[in-house]
């Protein structure tokens, strides 16, 4: 699933490519991915893109008459800047025309939605419901949620209500750099090792930024290319493989019903 790196770098990519564009229309082939703003979707004239940004997993695209297009990328989507006559890749579900070129949104497992609000209003309300953000979140404000909770600390991380942006690749190589066992419960941390937790979370979520994110499935760039950072994981599908810090070899558990990986050794 594309998680924060990810998005952060579709976002970059798509503000240099569409910002200040004319949009001439949008052509739904499945209705379902619309998950809010259908008939203002169909009744849709030219607009001019406005601002791109990124909160938690949603790309956001402001248009000039003040609606927010808002997309969620569930495991397998792709959003693909391409020519207007380039072919149609498969699982192909919305388009959207801006004159010699398009963006395309592809959905293979179609987890992925769209939504559409008609003012900045109604985006706001939608996404209030998300957590800070990842590489926003205070130290204090951190310290705060993991104090008071009784989850286990991967269930916390992965929780958008608390912190969005996070999913299980970041969860657990961030884990990892701080030498926190992913189902310790998040009360039971230190002061010293939230800290740690907090810097290793900012520091792995930068650093898969500047590598384009990872990927592992589905992901590419709108340029089509892939990301890099999946060359710099640590523990994430690395099972069997020996820890780079101690030797001993990644193990992977279930947790929630999701893989989970970890260095037995240095993660307490």
């Amino acid at each position: 699933m594309p998680e924060l790196p990810e998005v952060e770098t579709i976002v970059r990519a798509l503000r240099k490519l569409i910002v200040g564009r004319s949009l001439s229309g949008v052509k739904v082939y499945r209705a379902d991915i619309i998950k809010e703003g259908r008939s203002l979707i169909r009744r849709m004239g030219a607009e001019e893109i406005g601002e791109v940004w990124r909160r938690g997993k949603y790309v956001i695209i402001e248009l000039s008459s003040g609606k927010h297009l808002l997309f969620h990328l569930g495991m397998t989507g792709r959003l693909i800047y391409s020519k207007p006559d380039a072919p149609l890749e498969s699982h192909t579900h919305l388009r959207m025309a801006l004159g010699k070129g398009e963006v395309r949104f592809s959905c293979q497992r179609r987890f992925g939605n769209v939504r559409l609000f008609g003012s900045r209003k109604g985006s706001e309300k939608f996404l209030s419901a998300l957590g800070p953000d990842a590489l926003e979140v205070s130290l204090s404000d951190f310290k705060s949620l993991l104090l008071r909770s009784k989850q286990k600390i991967k269930a916390l991380l992965l929780d958008q209500r608390k912190i969005a942006g996070l999913g299980n690749i970041y969860s657990d190589e961030a884990l990892f750099r701080a030498g926190i066992h992913p189902i310790r419960p998040a009360e039971s941390l230190s002061q010293e090792e939230i800290k740690t937790l907090h810097r290793a979370i900012r520091n792995t979520l930068h650093k898969a930024i500047r590598h384009f994110g990872s990927s592992v499935s589905d992901y590419m760039r709108p340029d089509g290319s892939v990301g890099e950072f999946q060359y710099f994981h640590q523990v994430y599908r690395r099972e069997g493989k020996p820890c780079g810090k101690c030797g001993a070899l990644i193990k992977r558990m279930k947790f929630g019903g999701r893989s989970t990986y970890f260095c037995p050794n240095c993660q307490r």
